[in-house]
C-alpha cells in the first residue's frame, strides 16, 4: 500500500534545492511505498509543507490552511537551527504532527529558550561581542512533546545547484591558492539594509572578524589567498586552493562549506560539535578542522595546515567521499524511509 504525499513547495527558488533529491529518488521512494503528488491533489495521507511555503499564517489563517492540508510534516527550510515555526506543532498538535529539520542543536533542550531572531548562535556570538543583542528568555510553545516530533531530516549537500558536483574526484595535487576566502561582510542590496542591517548585525560582526584576521594572517606568512570572487571565477580558485575558511552566516551551515567539498578544498569552520548534520561532513579532523568562534585560534591553525598540507590533505578526501556516499538514490530513499517512520512513531 503506497503512502501519498502531498508536496507543498517554497516559492523561494533556495529553499526548493531540498526537495532535490526527493524527485531524484522518486523511483526508489515508490519501491519503499510512497508516492508524492503535487499539493493540488485532493487525496493524500500527509502533507510535506516547506516552512517557507507555510509564510506568515498566523490565527484563522493558519487553520484554514493546515486543516486543508492535514496532517502536516512542516520541511523546515531556514538556514540556521532555528525554532522557526516549530509552535505551530504546539498550537495545533492535530493538525502539524511532525518537524523536520536540515540541521539541529544536538541539545534539544537549548530549544526552550528563545534567542535574537530564533538563532541560538546569534546568542553565542553575543558572548563574544558584547555589544550584541544576546537576550533570551523561555520559549512555551517547545515543550517535551514538541521535541519528541522534532527530526533530523538532509542538508543541502544533496541539491543540484552550480558549484556542486560528485561524478569527479577533485584533484589534490598542485593547488597554488593557501587560501580561499571570499564572503560578503555586509548587506549590499537596499532589501538586505532595509530587512538585515539593523538586526543581523551578529553576522557582520562575525564575518569582519574573520575577515580581518584572514588579511593579517595572510601578510605576516606571505600566504596567497582567493580575494573576493563570484561565479566561474570562485569555483576555479577553489579547485586551486589548499584550504577554505567559512565563516558563520544567517545559519551555522553555508553553501561554501559543500563548494569547498566538491572541489577539494580543506574546511576550516568555526566548531560545529553542537550541531546535528546528515551527511555528517563535521567531524572534527576527520572531515573538516574547527577553530574557536572568536578565530583566536584561527592563525595557529591556518598556519599548521597551510606548511602542512600534504599531512591534512586526507580530511579533503574524507569530506568528498561522505557527501558522494549519499548521492545516490537507494541511499537517500533509505533515509527518507527511516525519518518519515520515526516521525510516524511520535503521531
Amino acid at each position: 500500500m503506497q503512502t501519498k504525499i502531498s508536496v507543498v513547495a517554497a516559492r523561494r527558488h533556495i529553499a526548493t534545492y531540498q526537495l532535490h533529491p526527493i524527485w531524484r529518488a522518486k523511483e526508489e521512494l515508490k519501491e519503499l511505498g510512497y508516492e508524492f503528488v503535487d499539493q493540488t491533489a485532493s487525496k493524500f495521507d500527509y502533507s510535506l509543507v516547506q516552512t517557507t511555503g507555510f509564510g506568515k499564517r498566523e490565527g484563522k489563517k493558519a487553520v484554514e490552511f493546515m486543516k486543508k492540508h492535514a496532517p502536516i510534516i512542516l520541511l523546515d527550510d531556514a538556514a540556521s537551527t532555528g525554532t522557526h515555526k516549530m509552535r505551530f506543532m504546539h498550537w495545533y498538535p492535530d493538525l502539524c504532527v511532525g518537524y523536520i529539520k536540515k540541521q539541529i542543536l544536538r541539545n534539544r533542550n537549548l530549544y526552550k529558550t528563545k534567542y535574537p531572531r530564533k538563532r541560538n548562535h546569534y546568542y553565542e556570538l553575543s558572548k563574544i561581542g558584547t555589544h550584541l543583542n544576546g537576550e533570551t528568555k523561555p520559549d512555551k510553545t517547545v515543550t517535551d512533546k514538541v521535541l519528541s516530533r522534532l527530526h533530523l531530516g538532509w542538508s543541502l549537500a544533496l541539491m543540484e545547484r552550480h558549484g556542486i558536483q560528485v561524478l569527479q574526484n577533485p584533484l589534490y595535487d598542485d593547488r597554488n591558492i593557501d587560501i580561499h576566502f571570499s564572503i560578503k561582510t555586509k548587506y549590499t542590496t537596499k532589501m538586505e539594509k532595509e530587512n538585515l542591517g539593523k538586526i543581523d548585525n551578529h553576522y557582520a560582526f562575525h564575518r569582519v572578524g574573520g575577515s580581518l584576521e584572514v588579511d593579517r594572517i595572510a601578510k605576516k606568512y606571505n600566504f596567497s589567498t582567493s580575494g573576493f570572487c563570484r561565479g566561474s571565477e570562485y569555483l576555479r580558485k577553489m579547485k586551486q586552493s589548499k584550504i577554505c575558511i567559512s565563516p558563520l552566516g544567517l545559519g551555522e551551515v553555508c553553501f561554501r562549506e559543500f563548494e569547498a567539498i566538491c572541489h577539494g578544498a580543506i574546511v576550516i569552520k568555526p566548531d560545529m560539535s553542537g550541531i546535528e548534520t546528515w551527511p555528517n561532513i563535521y567531524q572534527a579532523y576527520k572531515t573538516y578542522i574547527p577553530v574557536k568562534w572568536d578565530w583566536s585560534d584561527l592563525e595557529e591553525t591556518v598556519h599548521k595546515v597551510v606548511i602542512n598540507y600534504k599531512r591534512y590533505q586526507p580530511i579533503a578526501q574524507n569530506a568528498f567521499e561522505v557527501i558522494k556516499s549519499v548521492w545516490n538514490n537507494k541511499v537517500f530513499a533509505t533515509k527518507f524511509d527511516e525519518i518519515f517512520k520515526r516521525v510516524m512513531t511520535t503521531v
